[in-house]
């Protein structure tokens, strides 16, 4: 439409959601500028208007300015966690000999110091 000289906003779009379509720009240049001279009031038969169009369309995405300081803040500490590389490490231990151990000391530890060895 840009490259065409056709202004959107005059455009009345015939695709789903009135959304305009390329038959609708080559239509807009094939009539004229000034808008038509219809009646105000829709017929009985006539076809009910499009609903508006959405604000975002399906692919792209809406840009909102950030203007708060803690909003700002979210947002880079967001940016920082992804470019943050991640890694996971398990190990298994074998505890039979430190369950023993804990055993042996569990007993004497309370009668003796009043604590209770746990694992």
């Amino acid at each position: 439409a840009k490259q065409k000289g056709v202004d959107l906003n005059t455009v009345t779009g015939s695709g789903p959601l009135g959304r305009v379509l390329e038959s609708d720009v080559l239509a807009a240049m094939e009539s004229p500028s000034t808008p038509s001279t219809a009646p105000s009031t829709p017929k009985a038969d006539s076809t009910p208007a499009a609903p508006a169009r959405p604000d975002v369309r399906p692919g792209e995405e809406k840009v909102i300015e950030i203007k708060d300081g803690v909003g700002k803040g979210m947002v880079k500490s967001m940016i920082e966690a992804l470019q943050m590389p991640t890694m996971s490490l398990g190990e298994e231990i074998d505890m039979t000999d430190m369950i023993k151990l804990q055993k042996a000391v569990k007993a004497n530890s309370e009668k003796q110091y009043g604590v209770k060895v746990t694992l």
